[in-house]
């Protein structure tokens, strides 16, 4: 499944709102009012989301928190951190980390705010569509290892018997088709 949502966490009920307002149209919204609803909210929904926005200052945890959780759980999703406040340090901090794709002032320039989520929104589409193409690369790659080893194996019992070459064969398809080889 392609992730496709964003998921905002602010202790603001207000800005929740707002942003919900602001981004819908962009893309389905999730909110949470907390790191702790956060990390529930990606534990449930984590495939499901391509970019998570969140801001800094809360009570009880701060927000890098929650961005370091989704980095070390959650790696395809695109992280972003946004703070009313000149943390600067802080943010600095989780850009050299890795654990922010960007860093947005509060109060936010709508356009500016649009742009930098259609931004996340694309390199989580990349992201998912370079996995994609990995893992189908690995499975075509375990295909040529299984029929290399088949021919292999087929060579090398034609040589003692042709019910020893049958029996070895099915064997190894059968071996084969229990480690989850497709092309077995």
């Amino acid at each position: 499944m392609k992730p496709e949502k964003i998921l905002y966490v602010d202790d603001e009920a207000i800005a929740l709102k707002y942003f919900e307002r602001l981004v819908g149209p962009l893309a389905p919204v999730l909110t949470a009012i907390s790191v702790e609803e956060g990390r529930a909210v990606l534990g449930t929904h984590g495939s499901e989301i391509a970019v998570l926005v969140c801001d800094q200052r809360m009570p009880g945890e701060r927000g890098n928190e929650l961005l370091r959780h989704a980095r070390q759980h959650y790696p395809h999703i695109v992280r972003m951190l946004t703070t009313a406040y000149s943390e600067l340090g802080e943010a600095i901090d989780a850009i050299n980390t890795g654990e922010i794709y960007r860093y947005i002032a509060k109060p936010w320039e709508l356009e500016s705010l649009r742009a930098d989520l259609r931004n996340a929104l694309e390199l989580a589409a990349l992201r998912h569509e370079r996995d994609e193409l990995m893992r189908d690369r690995m499975v075509a790659q375990q295909g040529q290892l299984v029929a290399a080893r088949l021919g292999s194996l087929l060579v090398a019992c034609a040589g003692v018997s042709e019910a020893a070459h049958e029996r070895a064969l099915f064997r190894f398809a059968r071996a084969a088709q229990v480690v989850g080889s497709r092309e077995a």
